[in-house]
């Protein structure tokens, strides 16, 4: 996922296990093969799994690997993207981001104390559940990806945080990576004019989506003027709408889809989106790009789905905050590993989980000593491996000389 040593780069200098950087994958590995809490994993590790250098595993150094994955989660998230880059040949055209919510059961919101000694929301607090669950306390979990669908980076906000307010701060978080040209890419929650004029800054692009029947001034706008539909893909049509006020120009991509007009008598959802023109150029994607372009945020769907379901991100067994940042960081590595596992041999998680999990490791005992020895490797394993670029584990991993009888004397 990282080059060898990048994790061991980032923690130098800290008072830290050896074993840290085993530990984290460990944990990474984990939610990816079997989720299951921190104390379960750690004896998973010791007694189904093999990892060199970690033949002992505790809830104790769990939990304390998981204090220095918070403390350099920056700086690894933007080491992790760059190398992907590189990896998959990665062009940052359009980023997508969205946010979702976890909540926590049988448990009570958080919250802290003001400046003036009143008693304020906490990180676990209530908010507007996009998991139905509105009575129970929760966090807002923030994600960008790229239009393959790799993540890129996740972020972690109070649970009552909303939508509008994100992503600016997400935009202002990916400057220092100096990124090549973006085009933000985010569903109708982000959209006012506020945010669209922030991600214009500095030549920025942004796509965002709107139901045309809400009570946007946009798009009552953009549906007044007149203009034809054409066909760009499947059942989706689409016209251009351009706006000029004098001092900001926005491009409006009104999205039909006629077979919902033909069941509703009426457009039942389609998609605002504007495009801001570049300083000293016209826009540089067609209406089709734009259209289809927001169409692909059911990528980072599936990522939420993938995160809630196959990496378990709920429930989440912690209260204190740095503890729930580091489960999210953790559940996103671990998306983002078979995110890369999938591109890089075109086949579903569940195949290559299900494929490599054949592989065992026995361990025998006799008259000659101790053995660990693998199983054969099918063909299938070696292809995945080889495509992966990782390199065949050793068919035996110790051997031992029987132990010798204590001598017993009168």
């Amino acid at each position: 996922m990282t080059e060898p040593g990048t994790l061991l780069r980032l923690l130098e200098g800290r008072r830290l296990d050896a074993r840290a950087e085993q530990v984290i994958f460990a944990m990474v590995a984990n939610r990816a093969l079997e989720p299951l809490s921190k104390l379960a994993a750690s004896k998973w590790v010791c007694e189904r799994a093999w990892i060199d250098g970690l033949a002992e595993l505790d809830e104790d150094a769990c939990y304390r690997a998981m204090d220095w994955l918070l403390e350099v989660s920056d700086e690894l998230a933007e080491a992790v993207y760059f190398q992907t880059a590189d990896l998959l040949n990665l062009e940052v055209y359009l980023l997508f981001f969205d946010t979702t919510s976890t909540y926590f059961e049988r448990d009570e919101g958080e919250t802290v104390e003001g400046k003036d000694g009143k008693r304020l929301a906490g990180f676990r607090t209530y908010g507007k559940s996009k998991d139905h669950r509105s009575d129970l306390p929760q966090v807002v979990i923030g994600m960008a990806v790229t239009r393959t669908g790799i993540p890129i980076r996740v972020w972690c906000w109070p649970g009552n945080t909303s939508d509008q307010e994100l992503i600016r701060q997400v935009k202002d978080d990916l400057r220092a990576w100096k990124l090549s040209r973006v085009v933000w890419v985010a569903d109708r929650g982000f959209q006012s004019a506020e945010n669209r004029r922030y991600l214009q800054r500095s030549g920025g692009h942004y796509i965002l989506g709107e139901k045309l029947r809400g009570n946007s001034e946009e798009a009552a706008a953009a549906l007044a003027r007149q203009g034809r539909y054409h066909h760009v893909a499947g059942n989706l049509s689409v016209k251009e709408v351009v706006i000029d006020e004098g001092t900001m120009r926005d491009r409006f991509v009104v999205c039909h889809n006629p077979d919902e007009a033909a069941r509703d008598k009426q457009i039942r959802e389609a998609l605002l989106a504007q495009l801001t023109e570049a300083i000293n150029a016209s826009d540089s994607l067609s209406a089709e790009d734009i259209a289809l372009g927001y169409k692909q945020l059911l990528e980072i769907e599936r990522g939420w789905r993938d995160m809630k379901t196959t990496l378990d991100l709920r429930p989440v067994r912690h209260r204190k905050e740095d503890r729930i940042r580091a489960h999210v960081i953790l559940c996103w590595l671990a998306l983002l590993l078979i995110g890369l596992a999938e591109t890089q041999t075109q086949q579903t998680w569940r195949n290559l989980r299900d494929e490599l999990q054949r592989m065992h490791l026995g361990t025998f005992t006799g008259p000659a000593g101790t053995s660990q020895q693998r199983t054969e490797l099918t063909r299938a394993q070696r292809d995945i491996l080889r495509a992966l670029g990782a390199p065949e584990p050793p068919l035996f991993l110790a051997l031992g000389a029987p132990e010798r009888a204590t001598p017993q004397h009168a």
